[in-house]
């Protein structure tokens, strides 16, 4: 499986290193990346697909802390690992680059790292691939997306058709509206309210949602997990909860 951040390398004699990296902030699918652009994958390792990832999204924030690992059985012979080595730097070098520690008026497109101290007023149409620390997202807007958020992080607003993959830890939104949606939410994470057609799709250990209204539903819950009001037409769908005797 696929995880951030996924590149694919080229053998490139012409190119410092003697490799070219081909990276998307938009997908960390090696199958997208060889559709984009064109890659002939015929088993005779013409590239490498690689990763490189911290051991848990919750330090995202430190590039220091990330390994590349090679995702498939065999490594090509041209790979030396002084090109691994620069491979990582390259890599690391473009993560530096994308978080963010300070506050910030507007995001609007690319892939982002939210670390401790950042404060978003907006977010449209782009990537959040961890939320950190004390970091907050105002409003979401679009299609935004944040992938997972930790620590006490929080989303004031979340509209149109805005996404939370994940909340861990003490994570907080307060306000979903529109078509936005929670996939997952796990241990003490909170949703305070919900309207429209907004959706949380699982919730888990003691996860917790204060209010739903209008057409809001959610999908599943687990655990000791909880919601506290509904009102409108909300629904919880499946509750798998353990009963008390």
């Amino acid at each position: 499986m696929c995880q951030f951040k996924s590149a694919i390398v080229l053998k490139e004699p012409r190119n410092k290193g003697g490799f070219q990296l081909l990276m998307s902030p938009w997908t960390d699918s090696h199958s997208d990346l060889i559709a984009i652009h064109k890659l002939r994958d015929d088993g005779r390792l013409r590239f490498a697909r690689v990763e490189f990832s911290p051991t848990s999204m919750a330090t995202a924030d430190k590039p220091e802390t990330y390994a590349l690992e090679i995702d498939e059985d065999r490594t090509p012979d041209w790979f030396s690992d002084e090109m691994r080595d620069a491979v990582a730097e390259k890599m690391r070098t473009y993560i530096r680059s994308i978080i963010i520690t300070e506050p910030v008026d507007r995001l609007i497109g690319g892939q982002f790292i939210l670390a401790d101290g950042a404060k978003i007023k907006t977010a449209k149409n782009c990537l959040i691939e961890s939320m950190l620390c004390n970091s907050t997202v105002n409003v979401m807007l679009a299609n935004s997306t944040v992938n997972s958020m930790w620590g006490k992080s929080k989303v004031n607003s979340m509209r149109d058709n805005s996404m939370v993959n994940s909340m861990w830890a003490n994570s907080t939104v307060n306000s979903m509206r529109d078509k936005s949606m929670v996939n997952a939410m796990w241990d003490n994470s909170t949703v305070n309210s919900m309207w429209d057609n907004s959706m949380v799709n699982a919730m888990r250990d003691n996860s917790k949602v204060n209010a739903m209204r209008g057409n809001s539903m959610v999908n599943s819950m687990w655990g000791k997990s909880t919601v506290k009001e509904m009102r409108g037409n909300s629904k919880v769908k499946n509750d798998f909860r353990a009963k008390k005797k």
